[in-house]
């Protein structure tokens, strides 16, 4: 009743194909962007048909990283009843850390949105 499910998509086709991530904002700004992680949170609850959705998009490396999106750039963003907010996070550390790092900065997002409501 609580977890509807969750889509990994690393794939830019699987981005644009189950999340509706159009293919513009992956070529105007890319995989690792506020505009794709905004779609994505909003492609996930729509597709899963949910209240509340979460995304997450990044550079965990160790490779991948350019001067302008470096390794740690990570976008996370939660989708709630249609209000998207993305939040931009530098993280440091090994893959692991950032990959652990990103998923709790997104689960805390949905926590404090949640929490607003059961005030």
């Amino acid at each position: 009743e609580v977890f509807r499910g969750g889509i990994v998509a690393y794939n830019n086709e699987i981005k644009e194909s189950l999340l509706g991530v159009s293919p513009e904002i992956l070529q105007n700004h890319g995989a690792v962007s506020e505009e794709c992680a905004a779609a994505m949170a909003s492609g996930a609850a729509e597709k899963l048909g949910v209240s509340i959705a979460g995304a997450v998009t990044g550079i965990a490396g160790p490779d991948g990283g350019t001067q302008e999106k470096p390794v740690g750039l990570v976008y996370t963003a939660i989708c709630v009843d249609g209000v998207v907010t993305v939040q931009k996070n530098q993280f440091h550390g090994d893959r692991t850390a950032i990959r652990l790092r990103s998923q709790a900065e997104m689960l805390k997002m949905i926590y404090f949105a949640i929490s607003k409501d059961l005030r």
